[in-house]
């Protein structure tokens, strides 16, 4: 895996939720850094723990963000942040119960390489856009009335 910055194809336009993603790539990033040099189990269990408290606020403000304009295709997305949800639990216990984590390690950065590329950079992405034409038709809505 690659050191992730910040560019324009991250952006979503929405303040709250670029924050967001931008706290989850650092974190991503420590766990790059980290495997680089010592592969540090206590940095990953560290960075599952963020994880679970961060998808637990992240996805409640997407996804009322995408009740908020109605989105097509809410369903999908909150089936996928399910999807993401139990699969960082299952990596969890996982990494409870080995002794040899090895092989869990390289499944786990394949798992933040996969959020990253397909979940933010494409469905998030694809929701924003919607949202902001939504935004931007309730504001020509409001002064034409």
């Amino acid at each position: 895996m690659v050191i992730y910055g910040w560019d324009k194809n991250l952006e979503t336009g929405i303040e709250l939720l670029d924050a967001h993603h931008m706290q989850f790539l650092i974190a991503v990033n420590k766990r790059i850094i980290s495997q680089k040099c010592k592969n540090d189990r206590g940095e990953l269990e560290r960075l599952i723990q963020f994880l679970q408290y961060y998808i637990q606020y992240h996805f409640q403000v997407e996804e009322a963000y995408q009740v908020e304009c109605n989105y097509s295709g809410f369903r999908e997305h909150q089936a996928q942040h399910d999807t993401l949800s139990t699969q960082l639990r299952f990596f969890q216990v996982r990494l409870a119960s080995c002794e040899d984590d090895s092989d869990l390690m390289e499944e786990f950065d394949a798992f933040l390489y996969d959020w990253v590329h397909e979940h933010i950079l494409q469905e998030d992405v694809t929701f924003a856009q919607a949202y902001r034409h939504f935004r931007r038709t309730e504001a020509k809505r409001k002064v034409g009335s």
